[in-house]
Parts: C-alpha cells; structure tokens; sequence
C-alpha cells in the first residue's frame, strides 16, 4: 500500500489540484479549508491507495542547460502598458499565440469575490486575463479543459504562479512540445476567503450591489504608486496599496497560504519558458529609463520560452540585463517571505466574527509606533543632530572620511529620512534603503533602492555594503537580534553612535 495525498503535510499543500488530476479512481476532490484555501479531500472508500498523488505532488524532475537570459521590457503601446500590471509584456506573447491557433489560460475574476484560471481562444478576451489578482486562483478545473484541448491538437499557453506551472508541466509531461508555462514572479497568495469578507464589506460601504471591474495595480498614479481600484455600477473605490487595509495584510504577509513561506518554486529554474514580473527600482540599474506605466522583468528559460519571446519583439522596447540586476530588486524571484508573526491570532479573530477591516488593523497597529514615544525618544535625538548639523557636521563627510561609501540605512522612520537628506549631499556615497516590510516603502523611495532583511543578507555576503546604520532606535535591539542569526557581519552603526557628541566611528 502507498500513501495517498491526505499524507501530505497541510503546510506544503500549494492547492494546485494536481492531484486530483492524476488520480485514476477520481477520488480526490479540492474543498476549502477554514482558511479559504483549496486543499484535496480523499473519498476513501474509492482509495486504491496507489500512491500516484503522493508521487506526483513530490516528484522534481526538472533538468535543462538552457543558459537563461533576463531582459526589462515594456510594450509599445501605452494602452497595454496603462492596463497591465507592469509593462504589458504577457499581453502580447498571449495575442501572437492566440492568432497562431493556441489556448491561453489565466486567472480572471469569475464574480467579483472568486479568481479562477479560464480558457481563452480569441484576441478580445485576453484583458479578462490581464493584471494582477492578489487572491488564489482556483486552478484545479482548468485541467481537463487542457487535456481535451491537447487531445484535440490545440497547443496551450498557461499563466500562473510558479507552483502552479510546474503543476501543469508535470501533469502534460507527455505533451512538453505542446504546453507552454509563463510564471509571475509570486509575493505569495492570500486567502479567498479574506479577499470575500473584504469585498463584501466595500460593497456594504458603498452602498452598492454590482461591480464592474477590479484592478489591484490601478496606475491612475503611476506604475510605482499602485493603487487598489474598484468600480462599482455608480461608484468607485481607489486607495494606494500603502494605505488599503487588504494590500497591507497582503503586504505584510498576514493571510498568505501557508506552503508560500517556504515556497519550493522559487529561482530561475523549474518548470517555467518564461518569468514576468516588476522590475523595481529599474532606474537605479538603467538610468534615464521611463517608468512611469511600469517595466517587466522578463527571464528567458528554455528554447520554447526563447521561440515566444522573439515572436514579440517588434512590439516591445526591451533592454539585456543580468538576472541578478532583476533579483537584488524582487527580491520574491528567489526568496520566501516570512510569515508574519500574528498570522494565527488573525485567523483566530477573524473566524469567530471579527469584522475583516477592524481585524486588519488591529493586528497591523503592533507594528506602529505611538506618536507620543516618538515626542519622548525620537525628538531629543532628532534636536541633538540638528544642532551638531548647524555647527557644520555632515554624516555623508564623516562616513566618506572613514571610507564607508556603500551604506544600508535600516529602518524606515524619520531619522532614516533625515539621514538619507545629508548623506545624500555628498555624491560619493550609495545608499540602500532597508526594512522588514520594504513594500510599503517602495514609492516613496522611487529613487532609491530598497531592499528587505534577506535581500540584505545576499548584499552583505557578496561584500556590497560598507556599513549599516540602524534608524529605528526603538527596534534597535530586535534589529541587532536579527542580524546574528543572519550571520551579518557588516559594521553595523546605530545613528546616535555617528553624532559628534556621541562615540565617533
């Protein structure tokens, strides 16, 4: 007897369904769990226990000396480019293969509370498919819509996240030729049923029964200042993502899928012809470059991937990069978040009744820092500087004199903003913006490069940074606490340590 998936650890459990797919007996279906995510559910009495589930869901067998190429890229269009979530790159690969006589599949809002991956087989459709959708896609039902498709002799373009394209590769490994995988570069999925309670709650607040359209990568402020836009019959909701309480739990990874935490699909390798994404910070490594409606990174990975990627050129403006000038800045690419240390008194609140907005922000207000510590602790500091400042001190002298000229500033507060104003005047030393949460900060510090803890990690260990300058004092010791365990061996200051009054360096 062999184990069947309901041996599985609930924490590596994607949701992709692949099980379902390959079972002979047809004893697997997929159920919500509390959660909201799809996990499978095993009818045991129609169980051989033949263990093809166990062995699909466990099965790597990825190999290719495909030497992978990385490019940052926009469409030519700006009403693509105004449409998609970065630089209207899939738009284009999904119309040529379209027009070619294949399928595309991808995640499309079904109702306004339910994303499922749906066929498409004309060129008008594939807007149902265009921008993010920051809720897990039911994908388990689309599997045998492209098994008939492949039998029939059609050729199939599928978008997703990178478990779920590998999913699909290996379920059609005996159609390779003909099964195409574009994978997003993934923050990781939240949970439909939180996405259900939030938009039920906005519908109740505006007052209305009917949404037309929902884009959470609105740019009706630009590419880099994002927002969450929702139209209603007679209304519309827009916030920026820093503000809307669903994309800061989002962001701050409060109601992700558990097996997101510890993805095992992440890197330039898999199953995946191609990799689109954001490429943040693209300015920094391409100077004068318009970014305004967004920039995808792109990743070449295989000869099929190659083959689709050269069928769309001539509509795109596109530049070679290196695949690291791509990681260092999503850092997602390579790298699982961390699960957000109260994920379990979320659920906890939430499933017994809590309202989804007042549960959101009760959680999130731990990470906040009172306005009155900030009178009491920051002020005399900040009034410290000030006067050293107006005798002619300057950070940026001192830290070049001492030939620190790659700062990371850690911790993003008010002396993090200040401290970047003076070192900025002194054009010999780069600095890197650092935080635990580097998302929220992305817009604000469009200019600069921002990175989080383990992006830090990677810069530290390929000797890219000269000092570290922690600026949130009151966090000073935890911040200490998680460089050891990082092992980062950076010099690590904290701000008051460089005032003159204070230990010099």
């Amino acid at each position: 007897m062999m184990e069947s998936i309901k041996a599985l650890d609930a924490e590596k459990c994607t949701g992709c369904g692949g099980c379902m797919a390959v079972c002979v007996t047809k004893c697997i279906s997929m159920t919500e769990d509390e959660e909201g995510f799809l996990r499978p559910n095993v009818m045991q009495d129609k169980c051989i226990e033949c263990g093809r589930c166990m062995s699909f869901c466990t099965r790597k067998e990825v190999y290719s000396d495909f030497k992978s190429k990385a490019y940052a890229a926009c469409s030519k269009d700006e009403i693509i480019k105004q449409k998609s979530s970065s630089g209207g790159i899939f738009y284009h690969l999904a119309k040529e293969f379209i027009e070619a006589g294949g399928i595309v599949y991808g995640a499309a809002f079904v109702s306004p509370n339910e994303v499922k991956h749906i066929r498409i087989d004309k060129v008008k459709d594939i807007d149902i498919l265009m921008g993010s959708k920051y809720v897990q896609s039911n994908v388990s039902e689309c599997w045998e819509e492209i098994t008939n498709d492949l039998l029939a002799g059609k050729e199939v373009l599928f978008s997703g996240t990178p478990c779920q394209v590998e999913s699909l590769k290996k379920i059609f490994r005996d159609y390779e030729d003909k099964v195409y995988g574009i994978a997003v570069v993934c923050h990781g999925v939240p949970s439909p049923l939180v996405w259900k309670k939030y938009i039920s709650l906005k519908m109740g607040q505006y007052d209305e029964s009917k949404i037309r359209n929902i884009s959470f990568r609105d740019k009706t402020f630009g590419w880099n200042r994002f927002s969450l836009k929702i139209d209603f019959d007679n209304n519309e909701y827009i916030d920026g993502h820093e503000h809307d309480i669903y994309m800061q739990g989002f962001l701050r990874n409060l109601y992700l899928r558990k097996s997101c935490y510890e993805c095992n699909c992440k890197g330039v390798g898999g199953y995946n012809d191609i990799i689109l994404g954001d490429f943040w910070n693209v300015e920094m490594e391409i100077p004068g470059i318009d970014t305004y409606l967004g920039i995808s990174a792109v990743i070449i990975n295989s000869k099929k991937g190659k083959m689709l990627w050269e069928s769309v050129i001539d509509n795109l403006e596109y530049r070679s990069v290196s695949i690291e000038q791509i990681a260092r800045n999503n850092t997602a690419l390579e790298m699982s978040v961390q699960k957000n240390p109260d994920r379990s008194i979320f659920y906890q609140e939430l499933l017994n009744g809590g309202i989804i907005d007042e549960v959101i922000t009760s959680i999130l207000r731990k990470d906040l820092i009172d306005d009155d510590i900030r009178r009491k602790y920051y002020y005399p500091i900040l009034l410290e500087y000030l006067e050293s400042y107006v005798d002619g001190f300057s950070l940026g002298k001192i830290l070049e004199d001492n030939g620190l000229c790659r700062i990371v500033l850690y911790g993003v507060t008010d002396i993090l903003r200040i401290a970047k104003m003076d070192i900025e005047k002194n054009n010999r030393v780069d600095i890197t913006i650092c935080d635990k949460n580097p998302s929220s900060f992305i817009d604000e510090f469009a200019n600069s490069r921002v990175c989080g803890l383990e992006d830090l990690v990677i810069l530290c260990n390929n000797h890219e940074v000269d000092a570290i300058i922690i600026c949130n004092l009151l966090r000073e010791g935890q911040i200490r606490n998680d460089f050891e365990k990082r092992n980062i061996s950076s010099k690590v200051y904290s701000f008051v340590q460089l005032l003159p009054q204070r230990k010099s360096v």
